[in-house]
């Protein structure tokens, strides 16, 4: 799963970037 995770975060580090409380509301969407 820390695999998954990482890969994830290397789509959504734009959105890790600028917020991490909006980042599972606003990009996390799965």
């Amino acid at each position: 799963m820390s695999i998954f995770f990482s890969i994830l975060l290397s789509f959504e580090n734009d959105c890790i970037s600028y917020n991490w409380s909006h980042f599972q509301r606003s990009c996390f969407l799965f």
